[in-house]
């Protein structure tokens, strides 16, 4: 019925067509990296965080919009949540970042206290950062050690 070079050819459209789709449907190329100014803290110590959302390196797209720079820092610990703080960041117009690039989000002194002001026990604390008008979240775990 095919000879076997149409076979061949239709076998190439097809994985291409396949390798196209899993690159145009597969998410965005972001991440939003969090960088503390060291990992273990001693009590009465401040963690300060960074922010920063990052358009990674990959084949499509050459650039992506989100609609905003709007965020929430949330820190959870070995008792629950802790801290929650929402940034609205008020701009006209989304924000496009280029393949290769990053943006600076925010930042965050923290006291390593509770809203209330209550010290946190030691443990480990999952540190994470999302956006809210996109589906995009970083997390990253820092130590609170006993002394």
């Amino acid at each position: 019925m095919f000879g076997k070079r149409t076979l061949a050819f239709l076998l190439l459209c097809g994985a291409g067509i396949l390798i196209f789709n899993s690159f145009a449907g597969s998410t965005p190329p972001l991440e939003i990296k969090i960088i503390p100014n060291k990992t273990s803290f001693r009590k009465g110590e401040v963690a300060h965080l960074e922010f920063y959302l990052v358009c990674t390196f990959s084949l499509l797209p050459e650039s992506v919009t989100i609609p905003s720079l709007n965020h929430q820092v949330t820190i959870v610990g070995p008792t629950g949540a802790v801290y929650s703080k929402r940034e609205l960041i008020h701009r006209a117009e989304p924000v496009t970042l280029r393949r290769g690039s990053e943006m600076k989000l925010g930042e965050l002194d923290w006291n390593l206290r509770d809203l209330s002001g209550k010290p946190m026990p030691k443990g480990v604390y999952k540190i994470s950062v999302s956006l809210l008008d996109y589906q995009l979240q970083g997390e990253i775990l820092i130590e609170i050690l006993d002394t």
